[in-house]
């Protein structure tokens, strides 16, 4: 699933780099049910269509952080915690 959202950034330029800040912001206004990937609001597509929890929330987030630097991937609040 990681592989599939690390680029998800619906207002980014064709051929431009990816944005990894502003997909990490979407997935965590999707999961904190502010505005959904699909742009509801209100409701998490993350949990209420793919079921994900804190666990799988944090291990995405830290996957597409990774790929820009791991160090940000481990300042995720409780990251250390839901890894081990």
């Amino acid at each position: 699933m990681a592989v599939l959202l690390h680029d998800f950034d619906p207002e980014r330029t064709f051929n431009t780099p990816a944005r990894v800040y502003e997909t990490l912001m979407q997935l965590t206004d999707d999961f904190e049910q502010t505005k959904a990937l699909d742009g509801r609001s209100g409701v998490s597509y993350l949990k209420s269509v793919l079921k994900w929890t804190d666990r799988e929330f944090y291990i995405v987030k830290a996957l597409i952080s990774c790929g820009r630097n791991y160090r940000s991937a481990m300042q995720i609040p409780n990251m250390r915690r839901v890894l081990r």
